[in-house]
């Protein structure tokens, strides 16, 4: 059993001496104590994987020796050594965490087989720890994959780590290009405001890391001056295609050597979960800052052939927002009713630039050929891959909450709630916007109208979220 250190713990020096001479034959490495006091501060400078501890001693019994070990290193394997009229006190141990007992005088085999089958146990358990956290990576897995909400998955990842190993503490630090500098993206088990007090010290440390030889692909070591800060930190650069992108950095107890070769192999895979994430997130932003300036694009022309309603279409996106955030939408939703606010007049491009310009009354003809814009405007941006969610709410955000709308006369919550709520915001910026042929109305008169409409023209539930946005606070 090389490598595997082992702690006895007995008042008695020959019988101690005798236990650690045996289990030296055998290969392990052997320290001792005399007392309970003597014992924990062996375990603070050098954890044992197994501990052997007399029942009675002197000061701190037995009984009190393995309270104290189980509590700070509870992975550690206890076994108590009794004589016979203590076995009851032995027997009692074993329900308190102990792994067995040995009686006194004890045979040298009983001793061994005992040391072994304990060992045994501590695998085990550790490979089952090592297998429950290795599910927890899976679930996380699913998590990265399943959403692009990059607060919750980072969340997730540091609630694994605490989880499944003896990390007291995490924080994870994302790297930003533009100043070169970290920033604290989520903690748990220590305050956002120490991990923030920590980001200049960690990264000084991972300036001069990523300069040396190991670079990026190693973790390395931070022993903080803080002392509100629990035990070192073994920190993780967290890159994706030869670029930084954050770090990990998990709070022990343990001396470095055991931690790693204990725990290091899941910290590193947290640490690449962790690392996708960010990744995933970056370039899902890239993509959709991408298609915003698309869509921006085919606004500036709907803007070009209407100039009367130039801004309108912002108008509705932010007011459509504005409602989506009182209905408790998800993150999903919000963002597709956003766009669908900025696109919901792309068919017009197909409506007659004369039409749009006109500046007298439209005739029924001009109202007919208008109301083609919601069919032609879902047509287009069903061409878009990004954009076919929003295929319903454009098609049907002139749809009336009373069936009376178009183009299909859809009623109630048979109209898809994105369409019902950019019907409110289109509606309420054209009422004090005016057209040509008529004028702009005050916001208290539309928000009259607005009222009126409930039950009517609009979803009534759209209504109440409407009236609780921020531009209504001082007005109702």
């Amino acid at each position: 059993m090389a490598g595997v250190r082992v702690l006895v713990i007995d008042d008695e020096f020959h019988l101690r001496d005798s236990i650690r001479i045996l289990l030296e034959k055998e290969g392990y490495q052997v320290s001792t104590a005399a007392n309970g006091e003597e014992a924990l501060q062996e375990m603070a400078a050098r954890p044992a994987q197994l501990v052997i501890c007399d029942v009675k001693m002197p000061g701190m019994d037995g009984i009190q020796v393995l309270k104290a070990i189980k509590s700070r290193y509870p992975e550690v394997e206890v076994i108590m050594l009794t004589g016979y009229p203590t076995i009851e006190t032995a027997v009692n141990a074993i329900k308190m965490g102990a792994y067995d007992y040995i009686t006194k005088p004890f045979k040298v085999s009983n001793v061994s087989l005992t040391i072994n089958q304990a060992l045994e146990k501590q695998r085990l358990s550790h490979e089952v720890g090592e297998l429950k956290a290795l599910v927890g990576i899976y679930e996380a897995s699913k998590v990265i994959n399943s959403t692009l909400n990059l607060d919750e998955v980072l969340v997730l990842v540091l609630r694994l780590i605490l989880g499944n190993t003896n990390a007291r503490a995490a924080a994870l630090y994302f790297w930003e290009e533009k100043d070169l500098s970290l920033r604290i993206g989520a903690s748990e088990g220590i305050s956002q405001p120490i991990a923030i007090g920590l980001q200049e010290e960690i990264q000084e440390r991972l300036e001069l890391h990523l300069r040396s030889e190991k670079g990026e692909r190693y973790s390395f070591w931070m022993d903080f001056q803080d002392s509100s800060v629990p035990g070192k930190g073994l920190c993780y650069p967290l890159s994706s295609q030869g670029r930084i992108l954050g770090l990990l950095c998990v709070l022990v107890d343990r001396p470095e050597e055991q931690a790693l070769a204990r725990e290091g192999k899941l910290f590193a895979i947290f640490a690449g979960q962790a690392a996708i994430a960010i990744d995933n997130a970056r370039l899902h932003q890239d993509l959709v800052r991408n298609y915003f300036d698309t869509v921006r694009a085919l606004v500036a022309s709907i803007d070009a052939k209407d100039p009367f309603t130039r801004g309108h279409s912002e108008n509705v996106m932010k007011h459509s927002i504005s409602i989506s955030q009182h209905l408790g939408l998800s993150p999903q939703e919000k963002e597709d009713v956003k766009l669908a606010g900025l696109l919901h007049d792309v068919g017009k491009i197909g409506i007659h630039t004369e039409i749009l310009r006109k500046i007298e009354a439209l005739t029924h003809e001009d109202y007919q050929e208008i109301q083609q814009h919601p069919q032609l405007g879902a047509k287009i941006i069903s061409a878009v891959d990004h954009l076919q969610r929003l295929y319903p709410i454009i098609l049907h955000h002139h749809e009336r909450f009373d069936g009376r709308g178009y183009p299909f006369g859809l009623k109630g919550d048979a109209i898809p709630l994105g369409a019902r709520i950019i019907s409110l915001a289109d509606a309420y910026d054209a009422i004090i916007t005016g057209r040509p042929y008529r004028p702009a109305k005050t916001r208290e008169m539309a928000l009259a109208e607005i009222k009126r409409e409930a039950g009517f023209q609009f979803d009534p539930r759209v209504v109440e979220a409407f009236l609780k946005c921020e531009i209504f606070r001082d007005k109702r």
